[in-house]
């Protein structure tokens, strides 16, 4: 079966068991919700902090319990990845 490019996305989210997706945009629990009335599966955010856009622990963490959706945090330590730090907007 070839699937073409437009039907790609589709095709994932109709064969997937769990969706996972990371979002930094002020709109995430937008983006959330329309990830959970298109397939209705588990959610887990695995990227969600970025200061400089907005999304911090107290914006985000509320509306993803609220929804279900479990949330992965990495980078909570200081070490060789850096992510200590803020991203510097492009």
């Amino acid at each position: 079966m070839e699937l073409q490019p437009e039907n790609l996305t589709r095709f994932q989210l109709d064969n997937s068991d769990v969706i996972t997706y990371h979002d930094y945009t002020d709109r995430h629990l937008i983006v959330a919700d329309s990830l959970l009335k298109a397939t209705g599966k588990p959610l887990v955010c695995t990227e969600y902090m970025a200061r400089t856009r907005n999304s911090h622990f107290a914006n985000s963490l509320p509306g993803l319990k609220e929804r279900g959706i479990i949330a992965i945090n990495w980078g909570l330590v200081q070490g060789k990845s850096n992510t200590i730090y803020a991203w510097t907007r492009p």
